[in-house]
C-alpha cells in the first residue's frame, strides 16, 4: 500500500507528497514522515486522484483500491468562480473518480466533515463513501474498509433504495391527537421550505 498527501493553490501549483510509496515497506523513516504530516493549503482533489491513478495503474496488483480521506469538500483557488462555489470542484472530482473506475481501481471516500453528505452524494454517484463525524473513530474505522464491498461489488448492479418515513404513536393514543398531528404534519410538508428541502435532497 501507499500513503500520499496533497495540497493545492491554483491549477498550476498542486503538490503531491509521497509519504510511503507502493513499493516501500513500513519503517522508522516512514513513521517519521507520517508524524510530520500537517495541513498546508487547499483541497484540489481532482489532480491528486489522477496522479494516484497513474501510480496505481503502473503497479502490478490484482485488487487496487484508492481511499481518499479528507476534512471537507474539494476547494481551491480557481477551482470555481470563487471559494464558495463548489459545482466545478465537485464535478472535476467526480470525473477523476470515474477515471479511476475505468482503470479498474475501486475508489472509496471518507470525510470527517459532518456536512459531507451534502456534496458526497452528488460527487460519488456509484462510488462508496462514508462520513465519520467523530474524528477519534477514524483510526478504528479505516482497517475495516477493505472487508466491506460496495452494493455493486456484492453483485447487485441495479440495486435501488426507496426511503420511507413514518410517524408512530404509542398504543392507546387518542384518535383526536393522531388526527391533529397528522393535519399539522400535512400542513408543514406543504410549506415552500419543506418542498424545497425535499426537492434538493431527492425525496
Amino acid at each position: 500500500y501507499g500513503i500520499f498527501g496533497f495540497s493545492g493553490y491554483g491549477r498550476d501549483n498542486v503538490e503531491f507528497h509521497v509519504i510511503k510509496n507502493l513499493d516501500e515497506t513500513m519503517s522508522d523513516t516512514i513513521q517519521k514522515r507520517i508524524d510530520k504530516i500537517e495541513p498546508i493549503r487547499s483541497t484540489r482533489m481532482g489532480p491528486a486522484i489522477r496522479h494516484t491513478i497513474h501510480k496505481l495503474d503502473e503497479y502490478d496488483a490484482k485488487v487496487k483500491i484508492l481511499i481518499l480521506v479528507s476534512d471537507g469538500r474539494p476547494q481551491d483557488h480557481g477551482y470555481g468562480r470563487d471559494r464558495t462555489e463548489k459545482e466545478y470542484a465537485v464535478h472535476d472530482t467526480k470525473q477523476a473518480l470515474l477515471e479511476a473506475k475505468r482503470k479498474g481501481i475501486t475508489p472509496f471516500l471518507i470525510t470527517v466533515d459532518k456536512e459531507g453528505h451534502d456534496y458526497l452524494k452528488q460527487m460519488c454517484d456509484d462510488v462508496g463513501y462514508e462520513v465519520v463525524d467523530d474524528l477519534e473513530m477514524l483510526p478504528r474505522r479505516l482497517p475495516t474498509l477493505a472487508d466491506v464491498p460496495t452494493i455493486m461489488e456484492a453483485g447487485l448492479p441495479d440495486y435501488n433504495v426507496i426511503c420511507w418515513h413514518g410517524m408512530f404513536f404509542p398504543t392507546g393514543t387518542p384518535a383526536e391527537i393522531v388526527r391533529r398531528v397528522n393535519a399539522e404534519l400535512i400542513k408543514a410538508l406543504a410549506t415552500p421550505e419543506a418542498k424545497r428541502y425535499m426537492a434538493d435532497n431527492d425525496y
